[in-house]
């Protein structure tokens, strides 16, 4: 039997209920920063959707004097719901700096080359463990 024969695999092609609302929601929210010699604009926009379900991190410092000149930036995707992208938000930067690799990749004793492999390898095991 093919996968898209099997009725557990196959998808509903009504609508969700409530999901979407009758017209787009167009109003446009803007948001704007400076720091560490960046300026910082991040836009957007709900849509088509009953609730905004994205949103954003834009942290100009990253809280210690080790990293006083870093900034993070993030846009948490919600698919289908805000929970998960809130708490992506909330909790992904404290995350990365729990890292061991990227504190070693910060360190400045390694390559460029190999200082891109460690980030990598932060941001994958971060979004995998983010608590």
């Amino acid at each position: 039997m093919l996968y898209h024969q099997r009725p557990w695999a196959v998808r509903s092609r009504r609508k969700l209920g409530g999901a979407f609302m009758e017209k787009p929601d167009t109003v446009k929210r803007i948001e704007t920063g400076t720091g560490n010699q960046l300026r910082y604009v991040v836009g957007s926009m709900q849509g088509w959707r009953t609730e905004m379900e994205d949103t954003h991190v834009a942290r100009i410092g990253l809280g210690t004097a080790e990293f006083a000149g870093w900034s993070f930036f993030a846009i948490c995707d919600g698919h289908a719901g805000r929970q998960v992208a809130d708490y992506t938000a909330q909790h992904l930067l404290s995350t990365i700096l729990a890292c061991s690799e990227f504190h070693e990749a910060a360190a400045g004793s390694r390559t460029a080359t190999e200082k891109n492999d460690l980030m990598h390898l932060v941001f994958a095991k971060s979004f995998l463990t983010v608590r």
